[in-house]
């Protein structure tokens, strides 16, 4: 994709100011406004983030999103309680949760030191 079209596209998107378009692409929303939008935005937010991070955990290989995610909700004050969760997801997510406890993920296959400290860190949290 050119550097102009690129830009064309993000521009739609993005703040003007896009960083390095050949490498590394950090994107920032217009008028990013951290205001309250469903009176439980907290709870949705933290919610996203208990079914995500235990899917990348096992399924990725992105230690650096992952770590951020974790961040984010351990400053939410809602740590990984998944007691709030629909049945069916809870089920689902304690499963996944087992598997990461006995090493079952794409990491551990890999062998990365980075994703693995992030489980450890996610791990000791549960």
């Amino acid at each position: 994709m050119s550097n102009r079209l690129l830009y064309s596209i993000s521009s739609l998107f993005v703040s003007n100011d896009i960083g390095n378009i050949s490498g590394k692409h950090t994107f920032c929303l217009k008028d990013t406004k951290l205001e309250e939008v469903t009176g439980r935005d907290n709870q949705i937010i933290c919610q996203a983030l208990q079914i995500a991070i235990p899917i990348m955990l096992k399924y990725s290989m992105s230690s650096s999103n992952t770590s951020d995610m974790i961040s984010i909700l351990e400053s939410r004050g809602n740590l990984m309680g998944l007691r709030f969760l629909d049945g069916s997801v809870r089920e689902y997510l304690e499963k996944l949760i087992s598997d990461i406890q006995s090493g079952n993920t794409l990491s551990y296959q890999k062998n990365s030191s980075y994703m693995d400290a992030e489980i450890e860190r996610y791990l000791s949290k549960i």
